[in-house]
């Protein structure tokens, strides 16, 4: 399988190989999903709204993360993804429903 990144976007990598043709659908789509984040950073910037440091922080552990995260996908699979996922999930869901300022709290 010849894997060749076919389109690239902020939020969206489409991937081309022999079996999945990248339809021109999906185009479009990481197309417009890239100038909307374009426009809104572009906007965020101009408004003096963008915190420099935290960004490039938080942009340096993501590409980190979609590193390790990646080899990790590759070496163990769907075996070892699986589970990882639903501890991180089970994990969030506890930090935000135990969170003080949750807005569930005022239910009750």
């Amino acid at each position: 399988m010849n894997d060749m990144p076919a389109v690239f976007g902020p939020d969206t990598i489409i991937i081309r190989n022999n079996d999945v043709p990248v339809t021109p659908v999906d185009r479009d789509l990481v197309v417009l999903n890239l100038a909307t984040n374009v426009a809104g950073l572009s906007a965020m910037i101009v408004g003096g709204k963008v915190l420099w440091l935290p960004g490039f922080g938080m942009a340096a552990a993501n590409v980190a993360g979609n590193q390790v995260g990646a080899r990790l996908a590759i070496r163990f699979g769907g075996r070892g993804v699986r589970p990882l996922l639903v501890v991180m999930s089970f994990a969030l869901t506890v930090k935000l429903l135990a969170d003080p300022r949750n807005p569930l709290w005022s239910l009750f």
